[in-house]
């Protein structure tokens, strides 16, 4: 029930229990039975002065809480899926409800939905991360011979088509399942979100966004020009020849920033916190060696490959040893110390949250 004063616009909510709030908090989402005057009325009692609402009593805390937060709306975990969803279509929040096709929570649906998303997210972070080694990369060239390899770094200037002969096009074919993956999901969440306003203002959504938008934007700049020259049958493996540095670093990181996601799979409170910092680990010593590959791979033999670089950052991390990698301040300044001084701070976290 609620309990009207109307001097001074408070409002005491109460559902069993007694909650406070203002007119005002509850005006803010109008074409709902609690923020439309008109509609809440009809649960006015004139002899006690209140309005009075026979609902779940612990449901009522986290509907009170959706208004006070602007939108924010969570089931409580006392209270089933089923009692909860009838009380928000009660109180009309229904149209701001919903329950994500990767919430594995909910759903058997929800729950294999996460797990595909992790898989998913995992391939694409350790093919990008293969696909960096010389023996794989098709702007390396071996000086050396076949029993001892030397690998040198020569970027190609020219346009040549790529086919299924070249051994970096199996990398970029599954780099086309997992952006379909993730595009496929991303239109989920979209269609199923009632405000789009919303859906594009959240950090997460926009990574995802980011993260997939420079695959086609640059796959559509390579299929226009294979249209040009005739070789449209050419214009997807074009794709990965022809990209450019910058661009694909850009979508190399926030490709992996979405590894941030796998937290969801701690849910184990014993060993929560101990994943929570292994995941931090892995994920920053990713992060840390792919911007450390696309700034020293030009200048620096030590890192002619992700993979190698997150020897560096092991050992910077753990500080068991002098880092192998040495790293020459006057060609890049003062850019790779400051990379290395960040992935030492991230350390420090660490060690911090061990205690």
């Amino acid at each position: 029930m609620i309990k009207k004063l109307s001097k001074n616009g408070l409002e005491r909510l109460i559902s069993g229990m007694e909650y406070k709030t203002w007119s005002s908090t509850l005006d803010k989402f109008p074409d709902t039975l609690l923020g439309n005057a008109k509609t809440r009325k009809y649960f006015f009692h004139d002899e006690t002065n209140e309005f009075y609402f026979e609902r779940n009593r612990e449901s009522f805390p986290a509907i009170l809480h959706f208004y006070q937060s602007r939108g924010y709306l969570e089931r409580p975990p006392s209270v089933s899926l089923e009692t909860f969803v009838d009380d928000i279509i009660f109180f009309q929040l229904d149209h701001y409800a919903i329950i994500f096709e990767d919430n594995e929570d909910y759903t058997f649906c929800g729950r294999l939905m996460s797990l595909l998303s992790v898989i998913f997210i995992l391939i694409s972070t350790i093919s990008f991360c293969l696909e960096t080694l010389p023996e794989y990369d098709d702007n390396y060239i071996n000086i050396g011979s076949e029993d001892e390899p030397i690998w040198r770094y020569q970027e190609k200037i020219e346009s040549k088509p790529w086919n299924d002969e070249l051994k970096g096009f199996p990398f970029f074919i599954v780099e086309s399942i997992c952006i379909a993956f993730f595009t496929l999901e991303l239109i989920l969440r979209l269609f199923s979100c009632p405000s789009i306003r919303v859906f594009c203002k959240t950090p997460l959504n926009i990574v995802d966004i980011v993260a997939i938008l420079p695959f086609y934007t640059s796959l559509l700049r390579k299929d226009i020009e294979a249209l040009k020259s005739n070789e449209y049958r050419y214009f997807l493996a074009r794709k990965v020849a022809q990209n450019r540095k910058k661009e694909r670093c850009t979508a190399t990181q926030t490709r992996i920033i979405r590894i941030l996601r796998v937290v969801r799979l701690a849910k184990l409170r014993p060993v929560r916190e101990f994943s929570f910092l292994v995941l931090f680990f892995i994920v920053s010593m990713v992060i840390f060696s792919t911007i450390m590959y696309f700034i020293e791979r030009d200048f620096n033999d030590g890192f002619s490959s992700i993979p190698a670089a997150c020897w560096w950052c092991v050992v910077t991390m753990t500080t068991v040893m002098e880092p192998v990698i040495k790293i020459d301040l006057n060609k890049q300044i003062m850019l790779s110390p400051f990379i290395s001084w960040l992935r030492r701070r991230s350390a420090n976290i660490c060690r911090w949250k061990m205690r």
